[in-house]
């Protein structure tokens, strides 16, 4: 947007039809494509078949017709779109459970959540607490030390190791 300057609004619309056009990573196919049934022509695609001397004009159909075919190219991509986007969501699942490790916690352990700040809405702040019960493997209510109490995902909870080192008599 740097190079557009003080005319950046003018670069919007070109950056919307580009996302429009371009195939989604997770579905496999284009925005556009799923909404209207038909792949997008853009500027560079109509030159290139003026060019060529390719120019797919529609033929004069009937509007059953017409429409029998769009709701048939319209299945046919949405098919196609939930098998890749199955496909990519396995491999989504795959990378992310390579690193994931399960986290359990048991009632009376200490852990250390990030709270919102009272004072501010976009500030938090590491806060300890104690398990005080569990709804679900994955899920604990925390007692904070201000008395309140937290509900929290196992995931966005971390275990409050005291080190031997910080301990004085």
């Amino acid at each position: 947007m740097c190079e557009f300057g003080r005319s950046w609004h003018k670069a919007i619309p070109l950056l919307v039809w580009v996302l429009g056009e371009s195939p989604n990573a997770t579905t496999g196919v284009s925005p556009f494509l799923l909404q209207y049934g038909i792949q997008p022509h853009g500027v560079l695609s109509l030159l290139r078949d003026n060019w060529t001397g390719f120019e797919n004009l529609p033929k004069s159909k009937t509007v059953e017709r017409y429409l029998s075919d769009l709701k048939e190219t319209l299945e046919k991509t949405r098919e196609f779109a939930d098998v890749h986007a199955k496909r990519a969501q396995e491999q989504y699942a795959k990378f992310y459970n390579t690193k994931a490790v399960d986290k359990s916690f048991q009632i009376g352990e200490e852990v250390i959540v990030l709270e919102k700040d009272s004072n501010s809405k976009t500030f938090a702040r590491w806060q300890s607490g104690e398990i005080c019960q569990k709804l679900s493997p994955y899920t604990y209510i925390v007692s904070m030390p201000n008395g309140g109490i937290s509900p929290g995902a196992a995931a966005a909870l971390v275990q409050h190791l005291i080190s031997e080192l910080a301990v004085t008599l």
